[in-house]
């Protein structure tokens, strides 16, 4: 699992420096969704009430946020010294988009939508499994509460706050992982077989899901962009499964030069929090720093590859900092 993390990390890093075009269109089908598809994966029904689980998600998912949150607006703030004449409401508009709105306007750091997505995600659905006890009533609800996260976006003047519509997309995903590992765990359908294909299925599958993905139009979560929903929800958890399987493949590697990006996977996978936290900070440092130095002597292909392989070693160390020192409260630890 540690390893199907880590790929989507690559991916939402690879998207964020600016691949674009088709590799765009391609990874938004599913690259943050599977994060949701995941957590749903390891839901256990647990013997703690309300208020100790909403503590413990406030400390995990909702600190980091506010933390992260501060010191990138503080960052922002020093770069913007030179635009002292745009008033007071420039400068304080990131503020509010922190506090409510996160979808779009957190300066630098725009990813931390997903951590209050993911915390409020955790607690509806940890309260209506405590309310609902009948899997079948609860499967009706989360259906409803999904297709409202697809289609508030459009029919609303103005996002909910804290990314609460993809909150709700997320608890769809969040279920179904969960009715999925119920299925896999008693063998029923044989779908087991779903969390571990061989390589003939991922590429069959793969291949359908790829061809659904662009027959689909645009996808963004964070966006509330989904086109034709049902395609949406079809593509997002037959890449996931698609991507656990190849996982799997990559995990089994133990030996010789191919264990080195399993383990480095593993490594990034289990501490995705600092890479979704600080990868674009660490992406605006490191291409200042490529384009002083390289300027317009290398293409935009071979920019970009650069970029991801400095970013990737820059968060590699800030990994090693976060969580070996006092500085791991920036994580919620």
């Amino acid at each position: 699992m540690d390893v199907f993390r880590g790929l989507g990390i690559l991916l939402m890093v690879m998207g964020h420096i600016g691949f674009g075009g088709a590799f765009d269109k391609f990874i938004h089908a599913f690259h943050m969704p599977m994060f949701f598809f995941v957590s749903g994966y390891f839901y256990r029904k647990k013997d703690i009430g309300f208020r100790d689980y909403f503590a413990k998600k406030k400390q995990s998912l909702l600190l980091p946020y506010v933390l992260t949150g501060v010191i990138c607006y503080g960052v922002w703030l020093i770069l913007q010294l030179h635009h002292q004449n745009q008033g007071v409401i420039y400068f304080f508009k990131p503020v509010y988009h922190l506090l409510w709105t996160n979808t779009d306007g957190l300066p630098i750091a725009g990813a931390l939508w997903f951590l209050t997505a993911l915390f409020l995600c955790n607690v509806f659905y940890f309260a209506l499994d405590r309310w609902i006890t009948d899997i079948r009533i609860l499967t009706g609800a989360i259906l409803v509460i999904a297709l409202a996260g697809n289609l508030l976006p459009s029919l609303l003047p103005h996002r909910l706050p804290w990314a609460m519509d993809a909150a709700f997309v997320g608890m769809g995903l969040y279920h179904a992982a969960r009715l999925l590992h119920s299925c896999e765990k008693r063998n029923m359908f044989r779908m087991n077989i779903l969390f571990d294909m061989n390589i003939v299925q991922i590429l069959v599958l793969g291949f359908i899901i790829t061809a659904l993905i662009f027959v689909n139009g645009a996808i963004n979560l964070r966006a509330g962009t989904y086109t034709f929903i049902p395609l949406f929800w079809i593509n997002a958890i037959g890449a996931t499964l698609v991507g656990w399987s190849i996982a799997r493949k990559i995990d089994s590697c133990k030996k010789g030069i191919l264990s080195m990006p399993a383990i480095w996977l593993r490594r990034v996978g289990k501490n995705s929090l600092v890479y979704l936290c600080w990868n674009q900070l660490a992406i605006l440092i490191v291409t200042k720093i490529m384009i002083h130095i390289v300027g317009d002597s290398v293409s935009v292909p071979v920019l970009h590859t650069m970029i991801l392989i400095l970013t990737m070693l820059f968060l590699w160390e800030m990994d090693a900092l976060l969580q070996n020192t006092r500085l791991r409260i920036l994580l919620g630890k």
